[in-house]
């Protein structure tokens, strides 16, 4: 089986160099690598040049449509060049860890009914060191769209974009995304929704990529209360559209404290291994005193 990784890149000159080299340092041998660049104005593509003799390079005028939007249409464009079995989404900021393609294509291999494989992250700060804060945690062994109804919560369920590998034919149903009237709602969100009513998708408890904390990414924009909270209506609306599109019922939120109680009610019993269970509890407590 192949891996193609596809890189998406807007004027990351500082940390693009990055991303690839840890693409092409994977210990899985079958790897094909694209990068696609949104019309740069910085140095990324010289850094990305340096690497034309081992990857793929699609270089285009900016999209001009908004964060959100250009990230999309860079995925879709890089799909087309892409010819692997197994696809990796790479943020140009983030970077793979050595093992993590051959970790992800074991499991497509051992399950080929698998659709979707995710895993957290370890973080990262702009010079390369880890620190010691730790992402919003992610359930595993659990039925995800039914603990989703039953806590009336999204946010343990999902990784982001470098954290998402989708088999080739799901992509091929689900590609090009189509532009909507929700331009806050991201690649990883979509994707990941989509193939939430789509098939199995496998949750790793190993931290195979690096996700970059900075005040350049769009996740440092959800600090703001009023971005938050029509990210989070449109997050709401793009699920319920699915929902309704597959005969299931529309999400709503429910009371904080009794979904946090359904929370830990669900860990508890979950298949999680304890150490695993004891890393979300860590990792939520951690989300939670940094918001």
């Amino acid at each position: 089986m192949k891996a193609s990784v596809l890189i998406n890149n807007y004027n990351y000159q500082t940390y693009v160099g990055n991303a690839i080299s840890s693409s092409l340092s994977q210990t899985y041998p079958d790897v094909e690598i694209i990068v696609y660049d949104d019309g740069s104005t910085d140095k990324s593509l010289d850094i990305i040049n340096q690497f034309s003799d081992k990857i793929t390079i699609i270089s285009r005028e900016n999209y001009k449509k908004g964060h959100c939007w250009n990230q999309i249409h860079a995925v879709n464009e890089a799909f087309k060049q892409s010819t692997g079995d197994v696809i990796f989404l790479l943020d140009s900021d983030d970077c793979f860890f050595p093992e993590k393609i051959e970790r992800v294509m074991e499991v497509f291999k051992a399950q080929p009914d698998t659709i979707a494989v995710q895993h957290p992250f370890r973080l990262i700060n702009e010079k390369d060191e880890f620190i010691k804060l730790l992402k919003r945690p992610i359930f595993s062994d659990i039925d995800i769209l039914k603990s989703i109804y039953f806590t009336k919560r999204q946010d343990f369920y999902f990784t982001q974009t470098s954290g998402l590998c989708f088999s080739r034919g799901f992509m091929e149903q689900v590609l090009p995304l189509p532009e909507d009237d929700l331009p806050l709602i991201a690649v990883d969100i979509r994707l990941s929704r989509l193939a939430l009513f789509a098939g199995k998708i496998v949750t790793l408890r190993d931290k195979l990529a690096a996700y970059r904390v900075h005040t350049s990414n769009h996740s440092s924009a959800l600090k703001d209360k009023s971005y938050y909270q029509e990210y989070d209506r449109q997050n709401i609306t793009f699920l319920n559209r699915l929902a309704r599109l597959h005969n299931k019922p529309e999400f709503k939120y429910g009371n904080t404290l009794i979904a946090y109680t359904k929370v830990v009610f669900l860990l508890t019993f979950s298949n999680m291994q304890l150490e695993d269970k004891v890393d979300f509890v860590k990792s939520w407590v951690s989300s939670f005193l940094n918001k």
